[in-house]
């Protein structure tokens, strides 16, 4: 017996946001891959984005898309987000037959009432603003807009078992309603770009991501404020984030004459492809995530990953990395030497990190993806 035809509808939300980052990353690939199964078609609402995917390699696929990098004309001052608004408004009433599912990609709940669909789906990340920002007042629309979400949504995936237990614990949800769908990597596939020159002459470590509270840099920086061999010996390169050294991060460099040590870079995968490859390690640093990217990265392209068994990043490394307590910038200095002397240790680590990584595949996660949408309906 065939199984029933399935049409689903992706939306704007994380590509209005993000040019790079590992939310809009899954849904590409969900778009990419679910759209290729002759049992499904994808309709897909890009509209006014910031993102600097390449989708042409698999746009013939998609069933309907619409997506414009600019304001289209007569628009004037209206902010991206009233854009979009309209945009997928008209983009679901003109869409026949109406879509099945509707997977958007963020927690705005005023999109809901845009959208023809029978069904809803959401994914969990994680529960970073409930853990860490609950009581700041900026934060809560986006709070209250998650938790309306994933009251109305018909099946929740989560890409951790972490975060559906922090989902279950503090939202209530009912777990039986969620379906886990691990994200993986495909950065091999990318090709590297040329390292950097100034980075050629000096070992250096390597940072990925933002550096906020929650992730914990600072730990990092203490590590080298507290070791003349680090700081003689080796750099940081800091890779993406929302921006350069802040003034505190700066002055902290300074006081422990450290300002040539730390290096800040922007740039896409190719460049960061490259980072790892030469690097000595991936130090990933942070108290809790929902999944960890980073990590899973570092182990496919062969970057020793050096981090905090908490949250969900045990899931994700297994046995291959170093682990040090995230309170202890002197157990930090001792795993780094440690990564430096021994290449066996190196080599192991390695090893293991490249057969872990085999185990996150993003086809297990659309089959996952599709088995979730199909009980709902």
């Amino acid at each position: 017996m065939s199984r029933r035809h399935l049409r689903v509808l992706y939306d704007h939300q994380m590509f209005a946001i993000q040019k790079y980052g590992g939310i809009s990353r899954i849904f590409l690939e969900l778009a990419r891959r679910v759209s290729a199964r002759p049992d499904t078609s994808v309709y897909w609402y890009r509209g006014y984005h910031v993102d600097q995917f390449n989708v042409a390699p698999f746009r013939h696929q998609l069933a309907r898309y619409w997506s414009f990098e600019r304001p289209p004309l007569g628009t004037g001052r209206w902010p991206r987000e009233k854009i979009n608004h309209q945009g997928l408004r008209w983009f679901s009433r003109t869409t026949f037959p109406s879509p099945d599912i509707y997977h958007p990609s963020y927690f705005d709940p005023s999109v809901l009432s845009l959208v023809r669909s029978k069904r809803v789906a959401v994914t969990v990340y994680d529960m970073i603003l409930e853990r860490f920002l609950g009581d700041v007042e900026r934060f809560r629309p986006s709070l209250e807009g998650k938790r309306a979400m994933v009251e109305r949504a018909d099946v929740i995936f989560v890409i951790s078992e972490h975060t559906r237990n922090d989902l279950v614990q503090l939202l209530g949800v009912d777990p039986r309603k969620t379906v886990l769908t691990r994200p993986a990597s495909d950065l091999s596939s990318v090709p590297a770009a040329p390292l950097p020159a100034e980075l050629r002459s000096q070992p250096y470590l390597l940072y990925v991501g933002t550096r906020s509270k929650y992730k914990n840099f600072a730990v990092l920086q203490e590590a080298f404020a507290r070791s003349d061999r680090l700081r003689r010996e080796l750099k940081v390169v800091c890779f993406g984030g929302t921006s350069g050294f802040l003034e505190p991060e700066l002055e902290f460099f300074a006081r422990h004459g450290m300002a040539d040590r730390f290096v800040h870079i922007p740039g896409d995968d190719s460049l960061l492809k490259v980072l790892y490859q030469h690097a000595l390690g991936l130090v990933y640093t942070s108290r809790y995530e929902g999944f960890g990217i980073p990590p899973l990265e570092a182990m496919e392209i062969g970057c020793p990953v050096v981090c905090c068994p908490v949250s969900s990043i045990p899931e994700v490394v297994g046995d291959a990395a170093l682990f040090f307590d995230p309170d202890e910038p002197d157990e930090l200095v001792q795993r780094l030497d440690q990564l430096v002397d021994d290449e066996m240790v190196r080599s192991h680590l390695i090893a293991r990190g490249r057969l872990r990584a085999q185990g996150f595949s993003w086809d297990t996660m659309v089959e996952q993806t599709l088995a979730g949408y199909r009980v709902v309906l």
